[in-house]
């Protein structure tokens, strides 16, 4: 293990082992990562992100539990079957579907930003997994955003040219170090070239 870049001393990386693969369960063909013994644990990433960004909290957590992690519908490497399965209700439907036929039923279900919400949604179909939630996003937004910003976001998503306007717009190096450190987070290179190439995705983008 080295230290992470640009970070503190005590900071590490973790060399990443998990196995990726291809999975069909309908309306979706899922990518996900696997791997560890254990306890069944499930992560959720949150919106705009995919399963590697909860990579190395998997590998820390790989000796004790059996991981996997989907990259959740229209993101990454998971291809959205069906468009009118992009709402958080019909995400968890499907998302949980998908687990339990090729995972199990979790004993541990970890959600992060909107991964929590997609958590939260699922504690119907797994009533016995306990939960733990990352910062999860949980309220809408205030005032007037909340009612402009899905609108937004659906019209956009019916634009022909958007996904490629947003991926050519985001897809600058600066502008997502920017964008992730305004978050309040440290970026390390590695976390800076992956989102680099969500962002120049332009299915992941659309989804």
């Amino acid at each position: 293990m080295s230290p992470c870049p640009g970070l503190a001393p005590h900071c590490v990386t973790i060399a990443l082992t998990l196995d990726s693969k291809q999975v069909r369960v309908p309306p979706h063909d899922w990518r996900v990562l696997s791997g560890g013994q254990g306890p069944r644990l499930v992560a959720f990433h949150g919106a705009g992100a995919s399963a590697d960004s909860m990579a190395p909290l998997l590998e820390a957590l790989a000796p004790r539990f059996s991981v996997f992690a989907p990259d959740l519908p229209g993101h990454n490497k998971t291809r959205l079957g069906a468009p009118n399965r992009s709402g958080l209700a019909a995400m968890a439907e499907d998302t949980a579907r998908m687990v339990t036929e090729t995972f199990g039923v979790p004993d541990v279900v970890v959600g992060h930003s909107a991964g929590g919400a997609v958590a939260l949604q699922t504690d119907d179909i797994w009533p016995d997994a306990k939960r733990v939630l990352i910062n999860p996003a949980l309220t809408p937004f205030d005032g007037a955003a909340g009612w402009v910003f899905p609108r937004l976001a659906r019209a956009l998503g019916c634009a022909p040219f958007a996904a490629s306007a947003f991926s050519q717009s985001f897809s600058k190096q600066s502008r997502i170090r920017s964008r992730l450190e305004n978050t309040g987070s440290p970026v390390t290179d590695e976390a800076l070239l992956r989102y680099g190439r969500l962002a120049a995705n332009q299915d992941h983008i659309k989804g």
